[in-house]
């Protein structure tokens, strides 16, 4: 039989140790960069939703203010909230809108046909007008804010910006 003392020092099977400890360490790295790389693309998903909302509601207000030109172009008295048959174009004070309010603008009536996105829509809020009113060939500077809104399962944006359009009108 073996004496204790011998059986303690000496080193068989230290090298399976040593080598179970290794691969127990990288294992455990291994699960923590799946981890980090798994949030990793939810973070970059999640961006990208942001950047694809937030386009389609600047392209929609972008298309609002390009609307509200060409009926500054076309039919002068559609751009006054008053005189217009656009339902997309309030006077908040006079409709009491809140236009910062997400439900409001959704709740708007969306444009005819414009906005090709079911989940994309904009809105345009009268805010008074410049200009004289005494001569004969008459101009005004209609002062605007535009929201775009896109709004669907993943997510929602909502934009404002400020427009101004100078009309003619005889």
């Amino acid at each position: 039989m073996r004496n204790p003392a011998t059986i303690l020092q000496s080193e068989e099977g230290s090298v399976m140790v040593l080598a179970l400890i290794v691969l127990a360490m990288l294992t455990i790295i291994g699960i923590s960069a799946s981890n980090t790389s798994t949030t990793e693309l939810q973070i970059v998903r999640n961006d990208l939703l942001y950047r694809i909302n937030f386009y389609k509601a600047e392209a929609a207000a972008r298309e609002g203010a390009q609307t509200v030109a060409n009926l500054a172009k076309t039919s002068p008295t559609e751009v006054n909230p008053g005189q217009t048959t656009q339902n997309w174009l309030v006077d908040p004070a006079a409709d009491g809108i809140d236009m910062t309010k997400i439900e409001d603008v959704q709740a708007i009536d969306k444009p005819s046909g414009v906005v090709a996105d079911a989940a994309t829509t904009y809105a345009a809020a009268y805010l008074g007008r410049t200009g004289s009113v005494a001569a004969e060939n008459e101009s005004h500077v209609y002062h605007f804010n535009l929201y775009g809104l896109h709004a669907d399962d993943d997510g929602r944006a909502f934009i404002e910006m400020g427009y101004k359009v100078k009309v003619f009108q005889n």
